[in-house]
Parts: C-alpha cells; sequence; structure tokens
C-alpha cells in the first residue's frame, strides 16, 4: 500500500476509512443499522520478504600496453530484484597481483543496486607493464550488505600477461604435440 493513501473501505456494515501511515488508523462512521465501534484501530504490515542474495563474478582481463590503465568490471547480482536498494562495500586485496607492484589500482568503496534492478558493476583498474610473468590475481572481498545477504563474498581478477611469456607457453604447447603426433597412415 503507498503510504499516506486514504481508501474508502465497508467492513461488518460500518463505513471506514484507512490511512496507512507505517499501520492504519480506521475512522468508523455509525450505521443506523449496527452497533457502535471503537472509533480507531492500529495495523502493522510485516515485511516479511526474504533478502535477496548477493554475489559477485570472477573476471580475466588482458594487461594491456606499459602503464596503459584498462578498466575491469565485476558484477555484483541479486538472486531477486527486491523493493529496497541494496547496499554492499567492497575492498581490493592482493593474492599474486599486487598494489606494490603496480599491477592494478587498490578500491575500497560501496556499490548501491537500485529497487527493481538485479546489478550493479564495480570498475577496478588494472595497469599494464612489459615484464614477462606469469598471469596473476587479486579478490574484490564484499562485506556490509544492507537488505541482501552476501552468499558469494569474493570475487577474482585474473590479470592475463600479454608480455611474450604466454606466446612462449603456446609455442612450448605446440612444439610437444608436434614432437609426439603420429604420422597418419
Amino acid at each position: 500500500m503507498t503510504a499516506g493513501k486514504n481508501i474508502p473501505h465497508t467492513l461488518s456494515g460500518f463505513a471506514c476509512l484507512r490511512r496507512f501511515l507505517c499501520g492504519y488508523t480506521a475512522q468508523c462512521v455509525r450505521s443506523s443499522y449496527a452497533a457502535p465501534c471503537d472509533s480507531q484501530g492500529l495495523g502493522t504490515i510485516q515485511d516479511n520478504d526474504a533478502a535477496p542474495l548477493v554475489t559477485i563474478n570472477d573476471i580475466s582481463q588482458i594487461e594491456g600496453g606499459n602503464r596503459q590503465n584498462t578498466s575491469t568490471a565485476f558484477t555484483v547480482s541479486l538472486s531477486a530484484a527486491g523493493e529496497r536498494f541494496v547496499f554492499v562495500s567492497y575492498s581490493t586485496a592482493n593474492d599474486t597481483a599486487a598494489v606494490a607492484d603496480s599491477d592494478y589500482f587498490a578500491a575500497n568503496s560501496s556499490v548501491s543496486i537500485a529497487p527493481g534492478q538485479t546489478a550493479a558493476t564495480i570498475t577496478i583498474t588494472v595497469r599494464g607493464d612489459k615484464r614477462k610473468e606469469a598471469d596473476e590475481t587479486f579478490f574484490v572481498n564484499l562485506t556490509g550488505a544492507t537488505n541482501g545477504t552476501i552468499s558469494d563474498t569474493q570475487g577474482v581478477g585474473t590479470i592475463e600477461n600479454d608480455d611474450g611469456a604466454r606466446e612462449r607457453q603456446r609455442r612450448r604447447a605446440g612444439e610437444q604435440l608436434r614432437c609426439c603426433r603420429i604420422p597418419a597412415g
């Protein structure tokens, strides 16, 4: 019901007017054929809808050029659209990728999902370099949900190296396949 909306209603022979304000007040008008009634009644509408579950995805992002910044997007999703805003705090954390090594920029903030919506985006900036290294990972940790229940607390961000090490790995894998092939026939 809409707060503050007057709704005429007839109940057990009484013409009543309800006004919903976190409950309602019923003002009864005496009918010539009915017994007197109380002048007011109070009701409370309980919100017993389950809070939606909150999750975050894992992503992979190519590193990008030397000292170039690339945006990477994590998606925070709800199991169902709600009638209230859902707020979730998040922060990044190092794994094999590190802020101190300029692999990505740290973030510590919150994201909100509007009523009727089921997703929002967290953008983390990844920084490219020329180091020949293995792929690296970092985390986006979710905490402190309001009007939602976190069921997946951590998104994993994989920074895919593009500085030669991966190409060498692919070539080596191809060479191993060529050396082990059995000729047809």
